[in-house]
């Protein structure tokens, strides 16, 4: 027994001595400095470091954080007590000294364009995805109150001495921050004064000039002798200057807070003050509010989960000048259900700049004007509801809305009397009142809004959009005025018009959206003798399936015979891709006059674009139409560039469509007053397939019928798009596409016509341009009008017909006899035909007119150019003439026959003539040459006496003498007759123009 207490006896002196000697080395600075190196970062570095059971103490710590930040602590020390916390659970500390705290952020380093060296704050190429919170872990968080209450009943005793803690932070830009804390002694059952300056070290000024910045802040608060505070208050001020000592920030507030944890109750008091005389230094789209400053008061209390909110007022200033309160009238209980009954808040407005309100708008939108003044009051009612609403209509403007340097709206006023109302079961209700949009002459927009949205729209999976949702709009467009506004200059031409326009938005009705739109008076610029009534009526439904029903008409004229009625109805499936739908237009009849009127109110306004462009080209000395004319054919034969149409094959524009539109129209009245019947057309759209078909027309007796193509397929790319289109006329007679019902039109008769297209490419554009297309127009039974003569005309010619006959001109005779020959030319058979190759010319192979005295053959061929530059290419075409019965008199007077006569009897005229210019302006200048020749030689024939005759009555009879009165007499009527012969030309020349 005695060698068993032995071996314990000498097992306890060896623990005791290795535990001693254990406690030797952990507790030698050395040891602890190498410990804690190996668990500092990579870079990091400690020069001592003591640890016991009663202190710590640390000197000239060096860490190098991964993010490129570093730190640096001279000194730190302090001494604890382990078994106060321990035992006692006391935290106690005496004498915390931090001296020489150093954090210096991590410097991103640019070059600049001159050179300089730049400090940006640095990035990370890896963001951490947000952590989901479960509900589960969002019900443990509890209330925000818990906390509060937590504070004053904290179980630790906190019992320190004093707390010294001084340092400088240095930012990215290099720019240094010092910062001291200083606290009294922390005991139990006593009150602790805390402070805290944060201040700016900078050699250069900050973002705004800020070049002095200081934040001082005091904390007192006061320990229970259980633990926990009861009591904190805090007081801080924070100032800001230029290098010239100007305010640039001055913010200071109070915060007194009250806890009783036991009891679960708390009491906070918070008021602030902030100037900011120059807040676009900080945020530049604060530029507005200029002298702005703010000052608020909030007083609250919490009483378990509940917090009630009892007073909150807020007045925004702007230059001393009060611009907007807040003002809460009543108690306002945040977490808990409350019903309120009365004025609950209250909003004003006072000369409140609009410019105050451009940081908010996005998209760059600016808002300048007059300064709103208003008052907005939030109330409660007894079944629960909360309604806003203003005392007083709202009046905005005049006003100015501009999105960048683009104006939207110039010099208008808004007048309207909103009113929201949330019900307890947080449905939505709204209503702008009477809403009126105004211009310096009156309203432009007028009418009203109102509506609700249930808070249980959509709640259900199979809700549709507009579930839950009902709307009433009905608004007066003045349309003149209202496209005089520069956001929708150019839109379109009205001369002068009214619309009413009433939409209609029930979610539990068959068609829950329903527009209607009448315009009334409705004048085109273009137009301005014409005026028409017009409506439009459409509703929408949604089924089950997903797919939207849309039922349309369109009218105009009288409600009771309107002149055009046109139904459009269809399906779509906007959820599916690519989209399905079908298309059906119907109508029983349509007249040209109302779409052209339409068409010519939605046309924009390119006129002045054009007239400066003219001006530009006539400032430059460029005439287009010159240049055009003077090109030859030859000049003009090389290959055209289609560097522009080589393009990789892509998805055709209707590649997201699979549908078909179906054409049926009864009647379509043209403005000559003619009516094409059975209009009918098919269209089918796919990706792979854009196709029309069936299209049919009756005209007059003639009748229309065509075809079109385009097949896509992308695995040919170089000739991915291949179209094919087919349009033949039969018994067509021209007159028909008059714009006067009179029937004056340059061309009659019954013509039949044949057009072929076909071509291939990389893309719609390419395949149009590298198309073959072939023409074929024949006619019969027709007049050709080369031109018309009025009453003066029609005298002229009588005149030089008489005057020639009178003057033994028989030029002048035939001259003003053959002209009317050449106004309405009757023609028995007419030829046209155009083919268009490979090489992108045009050629006339034939033209053919043959006439009763008439007849013509011509071809040519226009210069090598893409589809779209036809008009403007050079045109050479040759014309041969010939005349026949009492024409050949007239013009064999005036030598413009030859003696050839074909078959027919034809005699051909003696000199061909050759057009040039281009199909838009053809120079017809070689005709009008031959004319003028042959009217001189008209005027000229005639004018010289023979030689004999002239010399008879040159000499004088023997023994006479010579008598210069009757000579005087002759010269008299020769210039008579020469002013005779003038005004025979002059005649002549009134009828050829």
């Amino acid at each position: 027994m005695k060698t068993l207490i032995r071996i314990f006896l000498v097992l306890l002196v060896l623990a005791v001595v290795a535990a001693l000697a254990g406690y030797v080395v952990v507790t030698r600075p050395a040891f602890q400095k190498r410990l804690v190196e190996s668990q500092l970062p990579e870079g990091s570095s400690v020069q001592f470091v003591k640890v016991s059971t009663r202190s710590l103490e640390l000197t000239n710590l060096n860490l190098q954080l991964s993010d490129g930040s570093r730190a640096k602590l001279e000194h730190l020390r302090g001494e604890f007590s382990l078994m106060a916390a321990l035992f006692d659970n006391t935290i106690r500390l005496r004498g915390l000294e931090v001296d020489g705290l150093v954090v210096r952020l991590p410097e991103v380093v640019t070059s600049s364009a001159e050179g300089e060296v730049t400090a940006v704050e640095p990035t990370s190429s890896h963001i951490p995805a947000p952590r989901e919170t479960s509900d589960s872990s969002a019900e443990q968080a509890g209330a925000p109150t818990d906390v509060l209450y937590e504070m004053g009943e904290l179980e630790l005793l906190f019992d320190i001495d004093s707390i010294q803690i001084n340092g400088a932070l240095i930012d990215a830009s290099r720019n240094r921050y010092t910062f001291e804390l200083q606290s009294d002694a922390i005991a139990p059952g006593q009150s602790t004064q805390m402070s805290a300056t944060l201040q700016l070290e900078s050699q250069q000024a900050l973002q705004g000039g800020l070049k002095n910045f200081s934040s001082n802040m005091r904390l007192s608060f006061t320990q229970k002798e259980s633990g926990g505070f009861e009591q904190i208050n805090l007081d801080s001020q924070t100032l800001g200057s230029d290098a010239n000592g100007d305010s640039l920030l001055a913010v200071s507030q109070t915060l007194e807070l009250t806890i009783n944890g036991f009891e679960e109750s708390a009491n906070v008091a918070l008021s602030f003050n902030a100037e900011l005389p120059h807040p676009e230094l900080f945020a530049p789209e604060l530029i507005a509010l200029q002298g702005l400053s703010l000052q608020g008061e909030l007083q609250g209390s919490a009483k378990g989960s509940a917090l009630v909110l009892k007073t909150a007022d807020l007045d925004a200033t702007a230059n001393g000048r009060s611009v907007a309160t807040v003002n809460l009238k009543q108690s306002l209980t945040l977490g808990a259900e409350q019903k309120f009954t009365g004025e609950l808040m209250q909003v004003e407005l006072i000369e409140l700049p609009l410019a105050w309100v451009n940081p908010w708008l996005s998209n760059g939108i600016q808002i300048t004007g007059a300064p709103v003044s208003t008052q907005i009051v939030l109330s409660g009612e007894s079944d629960g509801a909360l309604q806003g609403k203003l005392m007083a209509p709202l009046q905005l403007g005049p006003l100015s809305l501009a999105q960048g340097p683009q104006a939207l709206l110039q010099e208008v006023s808004i007048r309207m009397n909103p009113v929201i109302r949330v019900e307890a079961d947080q449905t939505l209700h709204y209503d702008l009142g009477d809403f009126q949009l105004l211009d310096r002459y009156g309203a432009i927009i007028r009418g009203s809004l109102r509506g609700r949205q249930s808070g249980l729209a959509n709640s259900s999976l199979d809700a549709t959009p507009l579930a839950g949702i009902q709307a009433e709009a009905s608004f007066e467009l003045g349309l003149a005025d209202l496209l005089q506004q520069p956001a929708l200059a150019g839109v379109g031409s009205v001369l002068a018009g009214q619309a009413q326009v009433n939409f209609d938005v029930n979610g539990t009705a068959e068609y829950p959206a329903q527009i209607k739109v009448m315009i009334t008076g409705l004048r085109a610029r273009e137009l301005p003798g014409a005026q028409q009534d017009y409506r439009f009526v459409a509703q929408l439904k949604q089924s089950n399936a997903g797919d939207y029903s849309v039922e349309s008409s369109f009218q105009a004229g009288s409600e009771s015979r309107p002149s055009t009625n046109i139904q459009l109805d269809g399906q779509a499936n906007p959820e599916l891709l690519p989209l399905p739908f079908k298309l059906q237009l119907t109508g029983p009849k349509v007249l040209q006059a109302d779409l052209d009127l339409l068409m010519a109110a939605l046309q924009s306004d390119v006129t002045t674009t054009t007239s400066m462009q003219q001006s530009d080209d006539i400032a430059k000395g460029t005439d287009r139409t010159a240049a055009t004319s003077v090109s030859s054919i030859g000049m003009s034969e090389a290959p055209v560039d289609d560097s522009r149409l080589a393009q990789v094959a892509g998805p055709p524009p209707w590649a997201d469509l699979d549908g078909e539109v179906t054409i049926l129209i009864d009647s379509l009245t043209l403005d000559s007053g003619q009516t094409i019947t059975g209009l009918n057309a098919q269209a089918k759209i796919t990706e792979a397939l854009l196709e029309l078909s069936d299209l049919a027309a009756t005209l007059e007796g003639g009748n229309l019928s065509g075809q079109a193509q385009v097949v896509f397929d992308p695995r040919v790319a170089a000739q991915a798009y291949q179209l094919r289109t087919e349009l033949s006329f039969k018994d067509i007679d021209p007159a028909i596409f008059s714009k006067k019902s009179s029937g004056s039109f340059p061309v009659q008769g019954l013509f039949d016509g044949n057009f072929k297209l076909t071509g291939s490419g990389a893309s719609l554009e390419a395949a149009l341009e590298d198309s073959a297309a072939d023409l074929l127009v024949t006619g019969r039974e027709g007049v050709l009008t080369a031109f018309e003569l009025d009453e003066r005309s029609q005298l002229g010619l009588i005149g030089a017909s008489i005057l020639g006959q009178s003057l033994d001109r028989p030029g002048i005779t035939a001259m003003a006899e053959a002209v009317p020959y050449f106004k309405n030319m009757r023609f028995s058979n007419f030829t046209l035909q155009l083919s268009r190759e490979q090489d992108k010319k045009v050629r006339i192979p034939e033209l053919s007119f043959v006439g009763d005295n008439l007849l013509i053959n011509g071809a040519g061929v226009i210069a090598a150019s893409s589809l779209s530059e036809v008009l403007s290419q050079p045109l050479e075409l040759t014309l041969g003439l010939g005349a026949k019965g009492r024409l050949i008199d007239y013009l064999e007077t005036l030598q413009l026959l030859s003696s050839n006569t074909d078959a027919d009897g034809f005699r051909q005229w003696n000199q061909d003539i050759n057009i040039s210019g281009s199909l838009g302006d053809p120079n017809t200048s070689a005709l009008k040459n031959l004319l003028n020749n042959a009217a001189r030689r008209a005027l000229s024939q005639g004018q010289q006496t023979s030689p004999a005759s002239d010399t008879n009555s040159a000499q004088p009879a023997e023994g006479e003498q010579l008598n210069t009165e009757p000579k005087e007499k002759e010269k008299s009527k020769d210039e008579k007759r020469r002013k005779d012969i003038e005004m025979g030309l002059d005649l002549l020349n009134s009828v050829f123009g």
